[in-house]
């Protein structure tokens, strides 16, 4: 009779496979501080920052008691509280310039002794001497990629979303453009259908914002934001940018122009005092009104003033000038004026030389703004 002698392949292989324990940088902080006698080599230096990892490791918090090139005396964060008797004596010998701890109590006698999820004991000083630099970027940079995706892929897909967009969300307008010469990403605008269909219930008014994009890859991300009736926000419009420059400004205001004309409204637009943004609502939307944000006047005005002047009498001067965009009139706007002039002397007057009174003043501005100052609400 032949017995069975199939072969189990899992217990062959458990045999064979080479297995690997993924110990954390702290498996031996708990063995630092042992006992009476214990040499530090390397001085107080090694001690602290043992004695730090052996907190760290055993899970709980100590005070110093005396912290010197000589000595060093810590006791249990929580002696005042639970009377824990934990404590370390170490002293420098002065022959060969090592550290001994002379007494040792290393038995805690207070409630709650366990290892803490956010050790206050870590500083930054610590973790640099346990991973460098690089390492520490490059996890961080991996762990970005793994929650967000990777930069470079997701540029390169944006093709495939432009064209799985248009179809897929009647009415929009996406448009992806490359560099002719390195064919690298150059700029893209979205629009989504819905946005164009539901701004025609909105103000005709747009708030324009800029900022860099701190990514990889770097750029512009440009917005158009409207306001819904109940005051909230309505995103419109969005364009990625190599960088900010004329020609990008001027081809994002064009395919806005594509989008907006059909509804046949007058728009007024809200940005910074930008000279670039000023040309291109010009050119491209000649019967719109323009209003330069406050906030980025007010400070551009506040600049002006070094801070040997004194911070009131800026504060002073930036009042005034508010005065005069908020004025109702033109009376009231000269007078005010008088007032900011005679005040501000000449940083005043080479700030208002090339500011139109007509894009920022609520008197001689010539279309409804709505009562919109700043475009906060495009940030």
């Amino acid at each position: 009779m032949v017995e069975n002698s199939a072969i189990d392949e899992n217990e062959h292989l458990d045999n064979s496979r080479l297995h690997y324990s993924n110990a954390y940088l702290s498996e031996g902080w708990k063995e630092y501080i042992n006992h009476e006698g214990q040499k530090f080599v390397d001085g107080g230096t090694e001690f602290l920052n043992k004695l730090r990892k052996y907190a760290v490791g055993m899970g709980f918090r100590f005070v110093y008691q005396s912290n010197d090139k000589l000595r060093v005396i810590a006791d249990c964060f929580k002696k005042k509280s639970d009377g824990c008797k934990w404590r370390v004596y170490a002293s420098l010998y002065q022959a060969n310039g090592f550290f001994y701890i002379r007494t040792l109590n290393n038995v805690h006698t207070c409630m709650g002794v366990g290892r803490e999820k956010k050790s206050k004991m870590i500083t930054s000083k610590m973790i640099s001497s346990i991973i460098s630099y690089y390492n520490a970027w490059y996890a961080k940079e991996l762990a970005k990629s793994e929650v967000h995706g990777d930069e470079s892929l997701s540029y390169s897909q944006l093709v495939w979303y432009r064209d799985a967009l248009v179809p897929t969300n009647p009415g929009s307008s996406c448009v992806v453009e490359c560099d002719p010469r390195t064919s690298c990403f150059q700029r893209l605008f979205v629009c989504y259908g819905a946005c164009i269909e539901g701004f025609q219930w909105c103000r005709p008014l747009l708030f324009i914002d800029e900022t860099f994009l701190r990514s990889k890859h770097k750029g512009q991300l440009i917005g158009a934001t409207g306001k819904n009736g109940n005051q909230g926000f309505f995103p419109f419009a969005f364009a990625i940018m190599d960088s900010e420059n004329k020609e990008n400004w001027s081809w994002f205001f064009e395919n806005l122009a594509k989008v907006l004309t059909p509804q046949g409204r007058t728009i007024t637009f809200v940005s910074d005092h930008n000279k670039d943004v000023i040309e291109a609502v010009s050119n491209i939307f000649p019967t719109s009104h323009h209003a330069f944000c406050l906030n980025h006047l007010k400070e551009k005005l506040g600049s002006k003033y070094p801070p040997t002047n004194g911070k009131l009498f800026r504060d002073g001067i930036v009042e005034l000038f508010m005065k005069c965009a908020h004025a109702p009139t033109e009376a009231a706007f000269e007078f005010n004026m008088r007032n900011l002039k005679e005040e501000g002397g000449a940083p005043v007057q080479t700030f208002l030389d090339n500011l139109p009174k007509e894009n920022w003043s609520s008197a001689h501005f010539k279309g409804n703004r709505y009562g919109e100052m700043c475009k906060n609400v495009s940030e």
